[in-house]
């Protein structure tokens, strides 16, 4: 769908939505739990951070009807889902440390630091609620953790919403890996909370394909730590992929909300193009299969037990 068709088709809707009342929100969430720690087999400590919550509505999350109608019908949408975690990763590697995605920053919970545009200020005000505590921000968990933020040189950021790059402004050392097409911006990203554009890299997926993935892009010496295309969510949305032998994880960002909507082939309401979407839930639900990958999305609250469990 294209997006310009999408934003027409939106316009009343927008309208209708800045004055339709919502469904009753809930309180807010306890703190974030303590991150998790696991250790890979080849000696890789992974750390699954949370950086607070965020509820979006129910379409935002799952939508089964027509594509020229999904950013109208998230717009309308009155119901909410349950809070939901925002997860980054980081990653203790012999090169360095590497984080996947900064997650989002206390910031948020002051409405004006979404007006980056009115747009962003009216999309992000009416559609979406977060819950992140300074303390809960990635730079300060890692600190918790014994880790200096200023030590992290990578950053592979899945892509540029706010809730996977609010906290870029926590790592003023890193240099972030966001794929070509994206490293402009999306429909989404606020340009004005993004760090200076020399420290933006764009990054090709100019490698051979790798299990189910079209393509790969290794980011690490010894290849371990691998880019992979995962687009839909954005434009050309990327996931990182850990690989130990014949052992592969895969942090996935916003490929799926969660693992159970790869097994159901569920489309999230919120995608830039459908189409790349409805394929890289197939390329997932392949590579599950077939490479027996742990799926670790940034929003799917069983992911951190699933990390654990899958490198005991």
């Amino acid at each position: 769908m294209p997006l310009r068709r999408s934003l027409i088709l939106a316009a009343p809707a927008l309208g209708m939505a800045c004055t339709a009342p919502d469904a009753e929100l809930p309180a807010g969430p306890a703190a974030a739990p303590r991150p998790v720690t696991a250790l890979t087999p080849g000696g890789l400590r992974v750390h699954a951070i949370q950086t607070g919550w965020v509820r979006v509505k129910r379409r935002h999350r799952s939508y089964a009807g027509p594509d020229a109608l999904r950013l109208p019908a998230i717009l309308l949408d009155r119901a909410w889902t349950e809070w939901l975690p925002i997860l980054c990763y980081a990653i203790e590697h012999p090169e360095g440390l590497f984080l996947l995605d900064t997650g989002e920053t206390a910031a948020a919970m002051d409405p004006a630091h979404f007006a980056c545009t009115r747009g962003d200020a009216v999309f992000y005000g009416r559609n979406l609620r977060f819950q992140v505590r300074p303390e809960e921000e990635a730079a300060a968990q890692l600190r918790a953790l014994g880790l200096d933020p200023g030590a992290v040189r990578t950053v592979v950021m899945t892509h540029l919403h706010s809730d996977h790059a609010g906290g870029m402004g926590g790592f003023p050392r890193a240099e972030f890996l966001v794929s070509r097409a994206d490293a402009g911006g999306h429909l989404g990203t606020l340009t004005c909370r993004l760090p200076a554009a020399s420290r933006l890299r764009p990054v090709e997926h100019d490698g051979p394909p790798d299990g189910a993935f079209a393509a790969s892009h290794p980011i690490t010496r010894d290849r371990r730590l691998r880019l992979v295309p995962t687009p839909g969510h954005s434009p050309a949305h990327q996931s990182l992929l850990i690989v130990e032998g014949d052992r592969r994880w895969l942090l996935a960002g916003d490929a799926a909300f969660d693992q159970g909507q790869v097994a159901r082939g569920e489309m999230a309401g919120i995608v830039a193009d459908p189409g790349s979407a409805r394929g890289t839930l197939e390329v997932l639900r392949r590579e599950i299969e077939e490479q027996g990958t742990v799926l670790l999305p940034a929003h799917d609250a069983e992911a951190p037990s699933r990390l654990r469990r899958a490198m005991a």
